[in-house]
């Protein structure tokens, strides 16, 4: 009998973004797929609240912008979820550097997942720079996904 413990996760890294929308949706085909359970981490910090603003406004304090960001990952959830295999993930809203983070949740992860591209620049960090640090600091196997467009862009390419 597996317990949980027993189970593979794959952790996915989602800022809300397109291409963390498509990770996310991935992850969850891929966890379907072998039978492991996905884990959703969203992280902030109160820089992040300032490329939040459409997202509810801004106050300032650490609670709004914790619920901001659930927010978030609420929303990318329900975007990825398809015949509600989106309802089978748990989820995690953590502060500090996102980079940080999920490196560090790569030590029990099976696989971490992350998008090409986030709203990171709008959290002053460099564009990629969060999916660069997990393929280089990661302790399991990286994923990065495009987004869906950028995949429909390529194929409408190479088809013609």
């Amino acid at each position: 009998m597996q317990t949980a413990r027993d189970v593979p996760r794959i952790v996915v890294g989602v800022d809300g973004s397109q291409s963390s929308v498509a990770a996310l949706q991935e992850a969850l085909d891929l966890a379907e797929d072998i039978g492991a359970t996905v884990l959703a981490v969203t992280v902030w910090d109160v820089p992040s609240i300032v490329g939040s603003i459409d997202d509810g406004g801004v106050s300032g304090s650490a609670t709004d912008a914790r619920m901001i960001q659930a927010g978030v990952l609420r929303k990318a959830i329900c975007a990825s979820a398809s015949g509600g295999q989106g309802s089978g993930a748990q989820t995690l809203v953590l502060r500090g550097d996102p980079r940080v983070i999920l490196v560090q949740a790569s030590l029990t992860a099976l696989m971490l997942v992350v998008g090409r591209r986030g709203y990171g620049s709008l959290y002053g960090l460099p564009t990629g720079s969060v999916s660069s640090a997990c393929v280089a600091y990661a302790h399991c196997p990286v994923l990065v996904v495009h987004n869906s467009k950028t995949r429909e862009n390529v194929s409408t390419r190479e088809g013609q």
